[in-house]
């Protein structure tokens, strides 16, 4: 996932993402007043929905 492609989809509400120095797109639940998590997959994907809901 590169660098534009990660800004063009729409995240869930508290996910925010960066890219790492290897070029990798991560994404985290930041919410104030609770944990930060970091969410696996691409943003949308099954796995990365369970995390979501999860945190």
């Amino acid at each position: 996932m590169g660098r534009r492609s990660a800004r063009q989809v729409k995240l869930p509400l508290y996910v925010q993402h960066f890219i790492d120095r290897h070029d990798h797109a991560r994404f985290y639940f930041r919410r104030k007043g609770w944990p930060s998590a970091a969410l696996p997959g691409l943003p949308w994907s099954p796995e990365f929905m369970a995390a979501y809901e999860a945190a």
